[in-house]
């Protein structure tokens, strides 16, 4: 069928280009190849739990529910990020394209960490802030809660890092 419209499809100029392909395959065969051997883990894993009964099938049920929930902002960055990379690598943004990967893998590993440490607390079924090892557990007759201390998430270099410390002058 024909149409007289501004965009035409001519099956004759249809075709594959090597080189774009090369690419693809130099960028998408490890992702890929990735994604089949955590599957094929996975598989392994299941199959290993599910020789230790109902119970355990259903304990690993409900961690796939709560890894999940805390997995999926993490996923959700690394799809935009795949986005933000093939626009950046096309418009040959290099240095744009690494700045952004670097932003994303840090805001990815903030979110793990407090949502883990959210995680955590709720597993605990309290609200655990402050404290020491030591402090966890039983003394007489006081129960002390385990502990999570988990107040901020930055990244940085070791030689920007200060210490709330007082060891000698001049230490960092």
């Amino acid at each position: 069928m024909r149409i007289d419209a501004p965009y035409r499809v001519k099956l004759s100029a249809l075709g594959i280009r090597k080189d774009m392909l090369l690419r693809i395959i130099r960028y998408g065969l490890p992702s890929g190849f990735a994604n089949s051997v955590i599957a094929l883990a996975n598989v392994i894993v299941q199959s290993n739990i599910n020789a230790f009964g109902e119970m355990a099938m259903a304990g690993c049920g409900a961690y796939a529910k709560i890894e999940g929930f805390a997995f999926l902002p993490v996923t959700c960055f690394a799809m935009g990020l795949a986005t933000f990379v093939g626009q950046n690598l096309g418009a040959k943004q290099y240095d744009r394209m690494k700045k952004g990967v670097h932003q994303a893998l840090g805001m990815s590993l903030i979110v793990s960490a407090l949502l883990g440490a959210l995680s955590a607390q709720i597993g605990y079924g309290v609200a655990s802030i402050g404290g020491k090892d030591s402090m966890s557990g039983s003394f007489e007759d006081l129960d002390v809660p385990p502990t999570l201390v988990s107040f901020a998430t930055a990244v940085g270099h070791v030689d920007r890092v200060v210490s709330h410390e007082f060891k000698k002058a001049g230490s960092r």
